[in-house]
């Protein structure tokens, strides 16, 4: 699926009949108990999630995105065939839309087992660029939003190196250099193109540079298809059903950019640089208060999270309904 020749992976997979699967993966058999037999292995550099590598493909760095047959946390981490062209699909999208920037997705390819497709079982893996869409060399490092939570990082000073605006406050210049960079990037993909970003501090970078921060997605997977503002027609994508309409917009941004990313971030900044939660917290309300339009959200006084205490291994999670104002509108 995707664009086959551009990869020196998937060449090699096709010409010697064999597919890559994560170290924890080996010991894993077909149904009839044949296990995986090693052709060769591929030198990785592991990243924070734990089924995601970092590769060289032949003339670049690209993102190995591997089925997981195990338990990542609470859940097994499969990849598939609908899965995968759900994510190419939506990578598709966002290239022709122009924005967010994002990490590409344009390969993948999915394998059957046994060969001969009698099983429903697959593996499948994806290829992501290493670099953003309208990629700049004379942007600096690219940092994930988590690193920028941590009580040690020399992250920090790259990010509000660039907070210094005499003009005004400094709770307003950390929501100008960060903070609002991030709000339009969510509201952009989610009203403009109709892809709702599943925003959490593992799927959001930070590309820094002299010209300010600009935030970029990871992982197409995350992103679904909100049926009010998702214009194009796509069989790939997955599309919110009317049912769950309302409580996955709120999740997505009272949950997970609000809790995720938004108050630790602020939280870590501010025990750094001692600027007015009271004013930070009045520009994200605003900010939103002014592209959220009427409707949106289901209520102005509920809203819905991922319980953190959630049941473990494979039974299904149901969303948290909360009541009171949500925290950033």
């Amino acid at each position: 699926m995707g664009r086959e020749e551009s990869s020196k992976l998937v060449r090699y997979c096709l010409d010697h009949g064999c597919f890559p699967v994560h170290p924890d993966a080996l010991g894993y058999h077909y149904q009839d108990s044949r296990e995986f037999k090693i052709h060769s292995w591929v030198q990785a550099i592991p990243s924070s999630s734990g089924r995601t590598l970092l590769i060289w493909d032949g003339t670049d760095f690209k993102w190995l995105k591997l089925s997981y047959p195990g338990y990542l946390g609470r859940f097994r981490s499969p990849l598939d065939g609908r899965k995968v062209a759900h994510s190419l699909e939506a990578s598709r999208i966002l290239g022709v839309a122009g924005a967010p920037l994002y990490l590409s997705e344009s390969v993948g390819m999915v394998m059957s087992f046994p060969p001969d497709n009698s099983s429903s079982h697959t593996s499948a893996f994806i290829l992501r660029s290493s670099k953003p869409s309208g990629f700049n060399e004379e942007k600096h490092g690219i940092v994930p939003v988590f690193s920028l939570m941590a009580a040690e990082s020399h992250a920090h000073e790259d990010v509000v190196g660039v907070v210094s605006d005499e003009c005004c406050s400094l709770a307003d210049s950390v929501f100008k250099s960060l903070v609002r960079p991030a709000l339009e990037s969510y509201w952009r993909a989610a009203l403009e193109v109709g892809l709702i970003p599943e925003a959490h501090s593992q799927n959001v970078l930070v590309q820094t540079g002299e010209g300010g921060n600009r935030i970029i997605f990871r992982d197409m997977q995350g992103f679904v298809a909100d049926p009010e503002y998702f214009v194009r027609q796509s069989d790939r994508m997955f599309t919110l059903p009317e049912a769950s309409l309302m409580p996955e917009r709120s999740r997505r941004y009272d949950d997970y950019l609000s809790r995720y990313i938004m108050l630790p971030l602020i939280t870590a900044l501010q025990e750094r640089h001692r600027f007015s939660w009271d004013r930070i917290f009045q520009l994200i309300r605003e900010y939103t208060g002014q592209v959220a339009v009427e409707g949106y959200f289901e209520s102005e006084f509920e809203w819905y999270e991922m319980p953190h205490d959630q049941v473990q291994f494979e039974r299904r999670i149901e969303y948290r309904k909360r009541y009171g104002k949500p925290l950033f509108r």
